[in-house]
């Protein structure tokens, strides 16, 4: 198990700009499963803390504030 350290951060809400360009205040959001954010793929061999770190540090950007990363296990080919 690994521990990624985020900014020090207020995780009980998400503020983000909307489209309209105004500042929203929301309830954190908890994305259940994801395979990778900002380029990063979870799967892949060559993963580094470093860019896991960068993965979950562009997602708390974007008003997600718990995660649960996961992997494929089964094969690609089907």
């Amino acid at each position: 198990m690994a521990f990624i350290e985020l900014p020090t951060a207020d995780l009980t809400a998400s503020t983000f700009k909307s489209k309209a360009n105004k500042w929203v205040e929301t309830p954190g959001l908890v994305d259940l499963q994801v395979n990778g954010f900002a380029g990063v793929d979870f799967n892949s061999p060559g993963l580094t803390s470093d860019s896991l770190q960068l993965s979950l540090e562009a997602m708390l950007a974007t008003g997600v504030t718990a995660c649960l990363p996961t992997i494929i296990t089964g094969s690609e080919t089907h």
